[in-house]
Formats: C-alpha cells, structure tokens, sequence
C-alpha cells in the first residue's frame, strides 16, 4: 500500500511521516518544497494547483491541511 502524506514540510506532517515510517512504512512526503523532506520519498506538489501527477500510485492519503490561503 503506498501512503502519501501532504504537509510533510510541517510540525504535524513531519511526526506523521516518522510514526509511519516506525510502523514499517515508507510513505511518500508531498510538499511544495521537496528539498525540506529529502529523508523521505518526496514529490514536488503544489497545493495551490495540484498536480495529478504527484498522488499517482498512491492508495492512501494523510491530508493535513495548510494555514495558507
């Protein structure tokens, strides 16, 4: 099953990622800036426009909402 995780960049996104990644998983962190989650699997997205592209192959998905409008 492949997870991704948005907001992966913030407080909640980060302990999200490393509670999933103790449980064995290996969860792909979205992010608008990819270079913030190099430890893990990271695809450029941008929540303004999302990209369909980056949640391919994905089966779920952790949102956590953004302060930005």
């Amino acid at each position: 099953m492949t997870i991704a995780v948005t907001g992966a960049t913030g407080q909640l996104g980060q302990l999200t990622l490393a509670a999933l990644k103790a449980k064995g998983a290996d969860p792909i962190a979205l992010a608008r800036r990819p270079d913030a989650v190099a430890d893990y699997t990271a695809r450029g997205f941008d929540y303004t426009a999302p990209d369909q592209a980056a949640l391919e192959g994905v089966d779920v998905l952790v949102l956590i909402s953004s302060n930005e409008i």
